[in-house]
């Protein structure tokens, strides 16, 4: 399945092209509704958030919970990382359209609704939310993401399964994740390093009988990404070299997806 990745300003595009439609006749006075889809067209063409905000409020408002530009809402407050907001249109979403989900559609708005929950703290819904979507599009990040997220929550052993199945998932992204390194620092990295690093460390730090795999795990998203640091620093712990306990991987925030 292609990637499904959130790509807020294609939606907007996409949903602006198949909703407008047809434009009206110069000589005809546009209705309301139609004046701010243009409205709308021109705030994100001139990247003014809060005046396209405020248009696809109206717009939603009269066409009722079937539009398409409440997807492009949710879609919108993500963009600006604003979580809170997101959160609750895109819950709503995939509430009203649940059998949608079930069919594979909008796994945009499923997957900012899991990043959002993410990024707010709220690990038990993102966990759900995840599940959902890693049934539906079977990519690495999604994998990746719900290990981070169970292991968080203390479900050890979903977590290591969860990452045993995400290396055998496909990888559709070609950007990187972007890692905590601690001290406001942060490291651009593969997702298959950093899937590898978050192996080793569960390994290392649950399954103390388990330490040569998690020394290979480390090794092996070295050789991925050489500079990886964390994987470094990990891996040092882990043959001795080092007295420094290894750090936990974590992932920046916001949890924006990786760009293709």
């Amino acid at each position: 399945m292609k990637t499904i990745f959130t790509t807020v300003l294609i939606c907007i595009t996409l949903c602006s092209v198949a909703q407008t439609g047809k434009q009206p006749a110069k000589s005809k006075t546009p209705t309301p509704i139609e004046t701010h889809k243009k409205i709308y067209e021109m705030a994100v063409q001139n990247a003014d958030a809060s005046v396209a905000i405020n248009s696809l409020y109206y717009i939603v408002a009269e066409e009722g919970k079937t539009s398409l530009y409440r997807d492009t809402l949710a879609l919108l407050y993500f963009n600006m990382a604003s979580y809170v907001q997101c959160e609750l249109v895109a819950a709503g979403i995939v509430k009203d359209f649940a059998d949608s989900i079930e069919k594979g559609q909008k796994l945009s708005v499923l997957e900012a609704l899991a990043l959002s929950q993410s990024s707010l703290g709220k690990v038990k819904e993102a966990i759900q939310s995840f599940e959902k979507l890693l049934s539906k599009t079977n990519e690495m990040y999604h994998g990746y993401r719900l290990a981070e997220m169970q292991y968080t929550y203390q479900r050890v052993g979903e977590a290591m399964q969860t990452v045993l199945a995400a290396e055998r998932l496909q990888n559709s992204m070609k950007g990187k994740v972007s890692i905590d390194l601690g001290n406001k620092q942060t490291q651009a990295v593969s997702l298959e390093a950093a899937l590898q690093n978050l192996k080793g460390y569960i390994l290392l730090k649950e399954y103390p009988d388990q330490k040569a795999a998690a020394i290979t795990a480390f090794k092996k998203a070295l050789e991925i990404q050489p500079d990886f640091v964390l994987a470094k620093n990990n891996l040092d712990y882990a043959e001795g070299k080092s007295p420094t306990e290894q750090q936990a991987p974590s992932q920046t925030p916001p949890p924006a997806p990786p760009n293709k």
